[in-house]
């Protein structure tokens, strides 16, 4: 059912990139398209100014060409896809460290959002996340009167970030998701890359 807003419901809908490819392999799917989630918070009666999503850009194992290469033209690939689906792309390289690699894409995520609230002012975020880094956002942007709708799911979200939030919703429950009847699999051989941050729908 539309939620009851007021006459103002101006929205900046933003997407954790690598949390809706988690929830997507929940349900054993390539991926989620960002046009289906806006498609799903307009039918709600939000007006969605803009659309952004994280795309991380992996790092090569090695400076070989070939694989500097295949990294490069997997990002563009992906990217482009993202933007065919309307979703204004915030690049987010990942670091490499001793163990495993970190990630930009939630700090970047908060600042293009952030700044995109103070400058246009829409009544309302949507924000399509699970992680604590996002309180912060949340808490400074209804303090200036922008009220936040959390699209989430409950395996990855945690119980602080639903606290601080205007309303909560499971996104699966809103995109018709059904529980997958494949056993889950071991990362190793489920055919997808541990650190992989978006899955192409031919893998």
């Amino acid at each position: 059912m539309p939620l009851s807003l007021c006459t103002d419901d101006s929205t900046l809908l933003s997407i954790d990139g690598a949390f809706l490819t988690s929830v997507a392999r929940q349900f054993w799917l390539p991926h989620i398209s960002p046009a289906d989630v806006r498609k799903d918070v307009e039918e709600q009666g939000f007006d969605v100014l803009e659309t952004f999503m994280t795309l991380i850009r992996e790092v090569p194992d090695s400076l070989d060409d070939r694989q500097v290469g295949e990294k490069q033209n997997l990002f563009a690939k992906r990217r482009y896809a993202l933007e065919l689906a309307g979703a204004t792309v915030i690049p987010s390289p990942a670091h490499r460290m001793d163990q495993g690699y970190k990630q930009s894409d939630d700090q970047r995520l908060v600042v293009a959002s952030l700044s995109f609230c103070l400058r246009l002012k829409p009544r309302f975020l949507c924000l399509v996340a699970g992680d604590r880094d996002y309180i912060p956002l949340v808490e400074e942007l209804r303090s200036q009167g922008i009220r936040t709708l959390l699209l989430t799911h409950k395996d990855f979200c945690a119980n602080d970030l639903e606290r601080v939030c205007w309303r909560v919703q499971q996104l699966e429950a809103r995109l018709g998701l059904k529980p997958s009847q494949r056993p889950a699999e071991p990362r190793e051989r489920s055919g997808l890359p541990a650190d992989e941050p978006y899955a192409d729908s031919d893998e």
